[in-house]
């Protein structure tokens, strides 16, 4: 729940940004500040974060828990930050 001081215009897109994303509490319970880490990050994808290094690169593998991994064709992932 948010309550807001006063009326702000941008208060419902704000919204979208990262930070207020819901992560599972018993996982920041349990890992405290190293729940970030890709070994401990939970998701509902078709991959799952098994590298990344910042500034540099990011890497996914298939899920095996994904619900559809029978079709999901590519076995891998991987990126680089874009920064301006």
């Amino acid at each position: 729940m948010v309550t807001l001081a006063s009326p702000t215009a941008y208060s419902c897109s704000s919204t979208n940004y990262y930070t207020f994303v819901p992560v599972p509490r018993q996982v920041v319970e349990a890992w405290g500040p190293r729940w970030t880490l890709p070994q401990h990050l939970v998701g509902n994808g078709a991959f799952r974060w098994s590298y990344w290094r910042q500034n540099d690169r990011y890497e996914f593998v298939r899920s095996p828990s994904y619900w559809d991994h029978a079709n999901v064709n590519s076995t891998r992932s991987s990126g680089i930050p874009w920064t301006t």
